[in-house]
This record gives C-alpha cells, sequence and structure tokens, in this order.
C-alpha cells in the first residue's frame, strides 16, 4: 500500500492475539481471554526528502538543490477486541 507515494512497513513482534474473543477453556472451565486489552505501539520513522529552490546572486536566478532527514518516533495504543478469524473452538 503506498498512499499518495508515501510507503510504510511495520513489524510486529506478534502476529496474533485472542483478546476479548471469549474462547472457553474446557480444561480450566472459564474463559480466555475474555476482555478486550490494548497494546502500545511504537514506531521510530526516518523521512529522507530533496528539494529545489531558488536564489538571486548578482541579478540573476539561480537554482539550488538540497536534501534532509527528519526522524522521530510516535506512540499509540491498539485495541484488540476478538480474533479477527471465524474461531471454531467457541
Amino acid at each position: 500500500m503506498k498512499p499518495n507515494g508515501h510507503e510504510a512497513t511495520v513489524e510486529f513482534q506478534e502476529d496474533w492475539a485472542m483478546d476479548g474473543a471469549k474462547i472457553y477453556n474446557i480444561i480450566t472451565k472459564k474463559l480466555m481471554a475474555a476482555e478486550p486489552k490494548y497494546y502500545t505501539l511504537t514506531a521510530n520513522y526516518t523521512v529522507w526528502y530533496r528539494y529545489k529552490y531558488t536564489v538571486k546572486v548578482n541579478g540573476k536566478r539561480r537554482t539550488r538543490y538540497g536534501t534532509g532527514t527528519e526522524s522521530g518516533m510516535v506512540t499509540g495504543k491498539l485495541l484488540v477486541n476478538g480474533t479477527g478469524v471465524d474461531s471454531l473452538s467457541q
């Protein structure tokens, strides 16, 4: 997916969860992961960019070019409420 030419790549340490799935464990006779759970996600990013600008030197216009980077970190919460699949163990 590349919205407006931008691209992002993510990698999750875990790629599934059952929080909020309300799956019954017949061995322990209770619900497993009955409640939804918030997970904190953190992403580090770096944006590389190129730009051009015009300056006037001795009455003449000159085009200049430059590059730069901007880095940072953003944190947010993800609510997991169910498995997102049709669990046959319910």
